[in-house]
């Protein structure tokens, strides 16, 4: 299956899948979660063919996102602004519990 997985990364981080047809696969955050963790829970779901950030300029999280799955790295022409986030995530129609969440599926929307 061809999949974006877009990334969030901070103190709490999160995740989102889609795939290439814009399908909400799965979205997950957690406090303090390290790459090797956040790599597990979604490689069970999956191996991304793209690495979305939701910034104009990639995180440690990406880049070794992309080392591991030799995937590519997609960042944006710009950093998304919030009301933009919320507007991707919002015509996606999936429930996100934070803005970590929505930043994650945002980005791998714009993707």
């Amino acid at each position: 299956m061809e999949i974006i997985v877009g990334i969030a990364a901070g103190t709490t981080s999160a995740f989102a899948v889609i795939d290439f047809n814009g399908k909400v696969l799965a979205v997950k955050s957690k406090k303090n979660w390290g790459t090797d963790q956040l790599v597990s829970d979604f490689s069970s779901i999956c191996t991304p063919l793209v690495i979305a950030c939701d910034t104009s300029h990639s995180n440690a999280h990406g880049r070794k996102l992309k080392a591991c799955f030799g995937a590519k790295l997609f960042t944006q022409h710009s950093s998304l602004h919030v009301f933009q986030k919320q507007q991707i995530a919002g015509n996606l129609g999936v429930e996100v519990h934070n803005s970590h969440e929505r930043d994650a599926l945002a980005a791998a929307k714009k993707a």
